[in-house]
């Protein structure tokens, strides 16, 4: 390939295994996040008809879309490799929610 001195090194054996665990641990600690937030920017009636906060409410809506199913889905399929439930539909909707919505 060329003459260039090769800085990649090889990845340890449990390294796939602790990043998985970290970015479950993630997901998982941020969903009551998302809840919280959008619990009181919905039921406190000054945050809810404070305009700026809707385009906020809309965000975390579809940010909780990206982290309960875009993220559980990336997740998966990095770890067997392949996309375990395969249907039309659920690809559909897997892009609609990672490509669809931000860019229209």
């Amino acid at each position: 390939m060329g003459s260039f001195p090769s800085t990649l090194t090889s990845v340890p054996l449990y390294w796939p295994k602790a990043e998985f665990s970290l970015f479950v641990l993630g997901q998982i600690l941020s969903i009551p996040c998302y809840f919280f937030v959008a619990y009181h920017i919905i039921f406190e009636k000054s945050a809810r008809k404070a305009l700026h906060n809707h385009v906020i409410i809309i965000l975390l809506f579809y940010n909780f879309l990206g982290v309960t199913f875009d993220l559980s889905l990336t997740l998966d399929r990095d770890r067997v490799g392949y996309v375990s439930l395969f249907s039309p539909t659920l690809c559909r909707f897997w892009q609609l929610v990672d490509n669809g919505i931000w860019y229209g």
